[in-house]
Formats: structure tokens, C-alpha cells, sequence
């Protein structure tokens, strides 16, 4: 860690030509700023163990998280995901084992067809849910509550943003109702540093080996 920052470019400046870097979760932008410098890059995040072991860790993270700042019980807990992506789905799984019920929101309706179980209920309308709910967890890098949505929410509301990017909830509507606002960046390296150390590592190995890393289990 350094006491200062460097823009990407200054940064790829300083790597040589035809070096192989190791990353994930590449912005278009900076594929093309590495490319014109010979560089090549191998997205980890788009192997699909990787996806996997990834969400779970993000899943068992974020468990963590609520339980550190929620003063409720989970029992009592109604909580509405956004998104049921890979993350999506591991957090449903993990949290339906303790929580009331969980409502699950995603524009692509044909996965619901993978949620098992019986207290995970797939919506169509937000607002209906937001009724019910005092958790959102949204995984979804785009803002998805509309502005009039957030009079529904009461001031023991949470929400827990685990999507990198910015402008997912409107910030003045979250001060002006009073929600609790949580962002949750990078929670598999920072709840589970050991094991996500060591699952890219040995892909890492395994690829400079030449080898297929298809056998991941967990």
C-alpha cells in the first residue's frame, strides 16, 4: 500500500512490454490502455470456479456484516435481494437458513426457476416487498430503487451495497428518509483473506501450468 495514488495509465507505464498480469473484473477502458502496451490480460473472475467460490465467500462475508450491524435478530428478518445473479443466488441460500423470509428481484425472471427454498419468494414488484422487508441487499452495479420507492422504507431500514460501483441508491433520498446505508466493497478478501488468497493462487499456478482448472469443489 502506498500514501499516494497513480492514475491507471502512469501505472501501466510502468509495466514492461509483454508481461501477463492477473487481475478481474476489467473496465473496457483499461483493456484498452493495457492492449496498446503489449500487455496481456487474464481476467480471473471470468472462470466460472473462480465466479463460484467468489460468491460464496461474498455470501458468508456479508453474513457477517449484517449480524456486526443490524440490532435485530435475523430470525425477524425479511430482506429483499436485487439481482439473482451467481451472488444473488448464494445469498439467498445462505440467508433463507436463517432468516424469516427473503424476496428475490431480478429483471430476468427465468432464474427464479432455480430457488429451492420455500421461504425465498420471487417478486415482480418492488414495492409490494419494501412493505415487508426492513434488509436490502443489492447486487446489482446500477440503480435499480426508483426515487419514489423510498417512502417505504422506514428509518430502521438497512441496506447492504455489495455492487462495486457508484450511484445505486439516490444519496439524498437515503438522508432525507433516514435508511441506514451500507457499502460492502471487496468482502471476500476482507472476511475471508486466506481463502481468496489461495483460490486465485492456485488458478494462477494452474494456468502458468497449462493446465484446465475445472475442479473446484466446495
Amino acid at each position: 500500500m502506498t500514501k499516494y495514488t497513480i492514475t491507471i495509465e502512469a501505472f501501466v507505464d510502468k509495466i514492461p512490454n509483454n508481461t501477463t498480469v492477473f487481475t478481474g473484473y476489467i473496465p473496457e477502458n483499461i483493456k484498452i490502455i493495457v492492449e496498446n502496451k503489449h500487455i496481456k490480460l487474464i481476467d480471473m473472475m471470468k472462470n466460472q470456479n473462480n465466479i463460484l467460490f467468489n460468491s460464496y465467500l461474498t455470501a458468508e462475508g456479508l453474513l457477517s456484516n449484517i449480524i456486526q450491524v443490524v440490532p435485530f435478530s435475523l430470525i425477524s428478518a425479511n430482506i429483499l435481494i436485487l439481482g439473482y445473479g451467481n451472488c444473488g443466488y448464494r445469498i439467498a441460500e445462505i440467508f433463507s437458513n436463517l432468516c424469516n423470509e427473503i424476496y428475490i428481484y431480478d429483471k430476468d425472471t427465468s432464474k427464479y426457476k432455480e430457488t429451492k427454498a420455500t421461504n425465498i419468494f420471487p417478486i415482480s414488484n418492488i414495492q409490494s416487498s419494501l412493505e415487508n422487508t426492513n434488509i436490502i441487499i443489492n447486487t446489482v452495479p446500477h440503480a435499480i430503487i426508483e426515487n419514489t420507492l423510498y417512502k417505504y422504507m422506514s428509518s430502521d431500514f438497512y441496506i447492504f451495497d455489495i455492487a462495486s460501483t457508484k450511484n445505486n441508491f439516490d444519496s439524498s433520498q437515503i438522508k432525507k428518509h433516514n435508511i441506514n446505508y451500507n457499502t460492502c466493497p471487496g468482502i471476500p478478501g476482507r472476511y475471508s483473506p486466506k481463502s481468496a488468497g489461495e483460490i486465485l493462487a492456485k488458478y494462477i499456478i494452474n494456468h502458468l501450468e497449462g493446465n484446465e482448472w475445472n475442479d473446484m469443489e466446495f
